[in-house]
Order: structure tokens, then sequence, then C-alpha cells
């Protein structure tokens, strides 16, 4: 058991929990002592605290609260391990007074990180009455991005690192911070800056003016940093919207090949705020991807509200990185040295690829669904990329959707806008703004492994709001895997919609409709009226063949999958257990043996295998 699980069973699933808040301080720090002396005793690496994670109070495991239970804990604080209890704020004087002074030791150090990373957002409330004072003027640097130049990297960086940074007069805000609510560690930065801007959000500027104010002449300079302030139109209102601080803009451009590549894998793998199910060539010919891909608009619009030589451009390339190194780049850019002695984890600070091309492709397919409530589709991709990942680790390179012919029109597109940046903002005489070598290979093509589509449907039958009736075939490119050419489509509990009502229906098709229509309706009856347009017979569509999950109401036959996977894998094999954890109605409907497919008929009842041959 992990002791992340450990805290949550002691303080909020024991019989005695519902008290706890009630404890007197001498009673927490009884049980405070035991546990602290218990995790002294036995050494435990950062693995064991989150090696299970089901379970969890969602809200705690977001804040951070867990890290902060036990770094309390350990330097046996009962104040702060009621604060991480309660989710209770930090106010701003005290959160800066706690960054400001060094940890003494390793169980401060951990303390500090942990409510580093807790007191962020409304998790701080902002001092009243405390304000940037003349004649203290700080800088301010945007850093803009754009996305997928190693903004995510440098983010977690500075982070991390906040409170040793202000120690050292560089400020990275707690506030206006977007994460990603399954994946809390997964951020965009500042970016809710861009909206308070736009429109005009009081609480971010008064925060800042209040955390400048406290700290007075020891602030030399505050960060802010987002792709959001490249991807939004409108986020060249943020110098105005804060109009204490002398702002300076560094912005990093990629190769609009290269952007596209990763951006689009980015928004189809659930990686940003949006999602996408075009394939890339219909969504490279929007208008707002073009116009992104122009970077003269993004440096124009920053131009009209600063002078241009606060615009700091540089080249996301490694030949063209200060020593081939980001951190000391970005560093010398925006003259942040203080940014040179933050240590680097070992672990990724940036967002590492997970995804093959074969599986940005079934992600991609999946992307239209609807999924259950507000984060389910954040917990879908959540879930796949840790399953993906434990199976096989990622390689750490990016999936290239984009084949050489493709790469080198987008460059041709862009040459005449690439060449005046690269003149009027950087000075170079040969117009030459990037390397001009194009990659013609593909990674990789575009066909799964039948575990990996798996995988991603499975998660997918979790999360998604209406399971519908994927055809796995289809969906993987591969007719070998579970479906063999087959699908599902619910008829009814035992399928009386397809053996009771079809032949009446048959009767009206064949009287009402065209000598085309009749075979379209014998291969596939629900599939024949979801097809047709007229919005009349779409009504009659849903009360003939409504499309709803064979799994039943809120996906309740679902309890079935495990122990019927498990008994699968004992008596069978494995490679058939994952195949009915895919689809276990499809798995069920194609057994060989009578009996069996009896007792799949009794445990999922709605659900008929129909031939990959009917389209929809």
């Amino acid at each position: 058991m992990s002791i992340a699980r450990g805290l949550h069973l002691l303080f909020f699933q024991n019989p005695g929990s519902d008290e706890m808040a009630d404890l007197t301080d001498s009673a927490l720090t009884e049980i405070v002592e035991k546990v602290s002396r218990e995790l002294s005793a036995n050494a435990f690496e950062e693995l064991d605290f989150w090696s299970v994670r089901d379970d969890l109070s969602e809200s705690h495991l977001r804040a951070g609260a867990y890290d902060l239970m036990l770094a309390a804990i350990m330097a046996k604080n009962v104040s702060l391990l009621r604060r991480a209890l309660n989710l209770e704020p930090f106010e701003q004087e005290e959160l800066i007074a706690r960054m400001l002074a060094r940890p003494a030791d390793e169980v401060e150090a951990r303390v500090e990180a942990a409510i580093n990373f807790y007191a962020q957002n409304q998790r701080v409330r902002t001092a009243r009455g405390r304000r940037l004072r003349a004649p203290v003027r700080p800088r301010l640097v945007l850093h803009a991005g754009i996305s997928k130049t190693g903004s995510t990297y440098l983010q977690n960086l500075m982070d991390a690192g906040r409170p040793a940074l202000l120690r050292r007069g560089v400020w990275y805000p707690e506030v206006g911070l977007y994460r990603q609510g399954p994946r809390p560690r997964k951020q965009a930065g500042h970016a809710l800056f861009t909206d308070a801007a736009i429109g005009g959000g009081r609480n971010l500027r008064r925060h800042l003016r209040a955390g400048a104010g406290i700290l007075g002449e020891r602030l030399h300079t505050v960060v802010l940093s987002s792709e959001a302030f490249f991807l939004h139109r409108n986020a060249h209102r943020i110098p105005r919207y804060l109009p204490d601080f002398d702002c300076e803009v560094v912005i990093y451009l990629r190769r609009q090949d290269e952007w596209a590549n990763s951006q689009y894998c980015e928004l189809v793998a659930g990686g940003s705020a949006g999602r996408v199910s075009d394939k890339i060539s219909d969504w490279l010919s929007t208008d707002a991807v073009r116009e992104l891909m122009d970077y003269r608009n993004v440096l124009n619009r920053f131009a009209r509200v600063l002078p241009k030589e606060t615009i700091k451009v540089r080249v996301y390339d490694p030949d063209a990185l200060k020593e081939g190194d980001l951190v000391k780049d970005f560093a010398d850019a925006a003259d942040l040295p203080e940014l040179l002695d933050l240590p680097r984890s070992t672990r990724s600070f940036g967002n590492a690829a997970v995804f093959s091309e074969a599986q940005i492709e079934i992600l991609r397919k999946l992307n239209a669904s609807r999924f259950r409530g507000k984060d389910g589709y954040r917990e879908f991709i959540a879930e796949v990329e840790d399953n993906l990942a434990a199976r096989r680790p990622p390689t750490g390179r990016a999936a290239m959707m984009l084949d050489g012919s493709e790469r080198k029109a987008l460059l041709r597109d862009f040459s005449a806008a690439n060449a005046e940046i690269a003149r009027d903002w950087l000075g170079r005489e040969d117009d030459a703004l990037f390397s001009a070598n194009v990659d013609d290979r593909r990674s990789s093509p575009l066909s799964p492994r039948g575990e990996d589509v798996a995988i991603i449907y499975r998660a997918f039958l979790r999360w998604a709001k209406a399971s519908p009736a994927l055809d796995l075939s289809r969906l993987s490119g591969e007719t070998g895997m579970a479906g063999q050419g087959m699908r599902i489509v619910n008829y009814g509990l035992f399928g009386w919609r397809l053996w009771a009502l079809t032949p009446v229906v048959r009767f009206e098709v064949k009287r009402r409709g065209t000598r085309a229509d009749l075979p379209a309706f014998d291969r596939d009856p629900s599939g024949f009226f979801a097809s047709l347009e007229s919005p009349r017979f779409k009504v009659w569509s849903q009360r003939l063949y409504p499309d709803r999950p064979p799994l039943g109401p809120g996906g309740v036959l679902r309890i079935w999958i495990a122990p019927v996977a498990t008994a699968i894998g004992l008596f069978g094999n494995q490679s058939a257990a994952e195949r009915f954890r895919a689809d276990p109605v499809l798995f069920m409907r194609r057994l060989k043996n009578p009996a069996a497919r009896v007792a799949g008929r009794i445990l999922f009842p709605m659900g008929e295998a129909v031939s990959d041959d009917s389209e929809r």
C-alpha cells in the first residue's frame, strides 16, 4: 500500500475520522508522533508515496494536499497538517515569509516544496492594503512561448524553483496558473492572466501589486510564462493590464512544419485546453492555424504596445540556442542568471512525447465523442497515457504526422514571412530564419499494436459519456483485432429490436423506400436509419433504434469485466483476456462454444454483432 493511501485511510476513512477535525492539538500531535516515527524508521522512495493513486480524495490530490500532509507529519507540524486536511489557504504575507526563509535541513526543504505546490491560485489569499510604491518599479518578463518550444519545461523549472528565485529577487507568481484537473503537474503556465487582461479582472493585478508591495526593494523581476501569450490573439493586452511594471517579451520561434506537427499531436492527445478530431491536413488549412504560423502577427501585436527593443526574438533550434541549452538561452534572453542555479530534476520537466503516430490516430477518431463530467476527457487521456507508458516507456521522440512533401509545402508558404522576421527582428542579411533541412521520413506506420487499441478502448469505455458501438477493426486499421470485421450495435435487451421489431419496420421500408434502401436496411437496420438526413426520420431513428451504450445505463455492466477477464486469463490466455477487456460484448458474441455464448448473453444482454460491411 502506498503512503498516500495510508494517509487517506488514516485521516479520511478511519472509523474515527469524522471526529478528526475536532481532535485537540495534543491528540493530533500524538498521532503525528506515531506516524512520523514509523516513516522515519522505514526509508521510502518518492515512488512509494504515489504507487497507488486510486480512491484518494480528488480535491486533496489536485491541491497537492497529500504531499503537504506527509511533509507536515515529517516536520511534526500539527497546524500545517490541519491546513492540508481542511484545504485552507495561505495568507500572501505568510507565504512570502516562508518562501524567503531558507530551509535548514531536508525536512524543512520537503515542507517548502510541498507548500510551494499547494499554495497556488485559490489557496493563496491576497494581502489587503499592500501595493507597489514608487520609486520601486520591477521588470515584468512575459515569456510568450511559442507553444512547443520547451515552454512547459521552463515553467515547471521556475515553478519548482519559486522559493529559491524569490530569495534572489525574481518572482514567478503562484497565481493565474492553469493546470489540467486530473493531471495537476501538466500546466500551461500563467494562461489565466490572458483572460484577466481581456475581461478586466482585478484579482490577479491586485495580487501582483500586493506581492510587490510586500517584497519592496527585494524584488527586481516578475516572470509570467504561458503558451497562451502566443496562442491568444489578444494576449498583447497584458502589458497595459499591468501598468506598474516595465514589461519585456521573450518569444521563441520554431520552424512552422515542426511546430505544426508537435502542436497537432498535443491537441489530439489531450495536452491542451482544446482537442482536435480533424485530420492534420484539415487542421492545417483553417484560418486560425494559418494565422498562428505567420509569426509576424504575434510580433506586430506586441510591437503595437511595447517598444520594439523590449521584444526579444529567439529561434528554437539546438544549433541556435546558447550552448545548445534552452535554460541558458532563456536566462540570457531574459537577463535572469538566477535561473542557472536552479536544480534540474532527473525526471522530465516538459511534455514528454508519449504517443506514437498510430496511437495519435486512434485518439483523433475518439476525440469527437462525449465524455463524463467536466474532466472526463482529461481522465481518459491520463489513464491511456499512464497505461501505455507502463507497457512501453515513451521514447521521447515526437510523432511525425507530416511527410516530407507536406513539410516543404509549409515552409514555402511562410518563406516570405520568415525572411522578413530574420531581416527586421534579428538583423540577418541572408534572410534565413530557420534551417532548411527537411526530414523526408515518416517515423512509423499508422498501424497500431492490438494491445494499444485494447488499452485505449478500455479507458474509453470507462470515461465516455455514451460508449458508441465502435468498430475496433476500423479504429485500429487491423482486421485481425478483436472485432475481425465486426462491431456491436445495441438493439435492446436480448436483441428484441432486431428480432421482433425489425420485421415490422422492414415492411414499411419496403413500402416507402427505394430499391437500394431495403438491402441497406437488411444489412444494418440501426445504421440505415442513422444515415438518413431528413430530420423527421432522424427522430424515428432514435425512437426505433436508440444509440445507447451496450454496457447499460451508467455502464453498470462493467462490473463483470474484471472478474470475467481474470477467469479468461486463468483458463484461456492473457491475449484473449486483453481482447475481452477491449470490447467485452463483441468478444462474447463471437465465442464458438454455445454454452459460453449463452453465459455471455446473460452477463451482457445488450448488443448484437453486425458485419463491418455495413456503412453508417
